[in-house]
């Protein structure tokens, strides 16, 4: 039996993900189709409508995966870092590499309107990037809220890598360019914490 005819009732979905997410990234979303997703896991397409109302459902899964991904790359990038400095550029860096290695993937992350459960689901590593902004000062002062050092953060990581997926950058000048980035952003934002006493 071959590993498409492997896959049953339980599993389904899960399968159907797995192979949307792999054709996301070899093709983009543009080129997606629920009819090939269900030829490659071994269904008819109508069993694929048992499992995710439409393509837009299916597509919201793979995305969904996607920041559930980033997220544990960011967690594993920071495990055991020792010093709020140096925490904070990890966060930076895996968010900027996961972007750079998985360019279609990313796209269709953040190419996605609001979530239709709530939550968005990039709140996982928004939340990641919060901590690691609550290492760095316990508080904001000078006007700078928690929620501005988090979008200076993230607009700094986000721009870096859309520069070199979308834009004038290529990928090895934009990796190269992870550490600089990341230190002036870093420097700012320690610059304008409160200080201490």
């Amino acid at each position: 039996m071959s590993e498409r005819q492997a896959y049953h009732h339980g599993d389904l979905a899960a399968a159907l993900q797995v192979a949307a997410t792999a054709a996301v990234r070899a093709t983009g979303a543009q080129a997606f189709s629920l009819r090939s997703v269900a030829r490659e896991v071994g269904v008819d397409v109508a069993a694929v409508y048992r499992h995710f109302k439409n393509r837009s459902d299916l597509l919201q899964a793979v995305a969904d995966g996607g920041f559930a991904a980033l997220e544990d790359r960011m967690r594993a990038t920071i495990a055991g870092v020792v010093g709020p400095e140096t925490r904070l550029m990890g966060v930076g860096r895996a968010y900027v590499e996961f972007a750079l290695d998985e360019p279609q993937l990313f796209r269709l992350m953040f190419a996605l309107g609001p979530h239709p459960a709530g939550a968005p689901p990039a709140h996982g590593p928004y939340e990641v990037l919060l901590a690691a902004l609550d290492d760095l000062a316990a508080g904001w002062g000078h006007g700078l809220t928690r929620e501005d050092a988090a979008l200076v953060a993230w607009s700094a990581v986000h721009g870096l890598a859309a520069l070199a997926l979308d834009g004038p950058l290529d990928v090895p000048l934009a990796r190269s360019r992870i550490e600089p980035v990341l230190r002036t952003v870093v420097a700012g934002l320690v610059a304008g914490r409160p200080s201490e006493g």
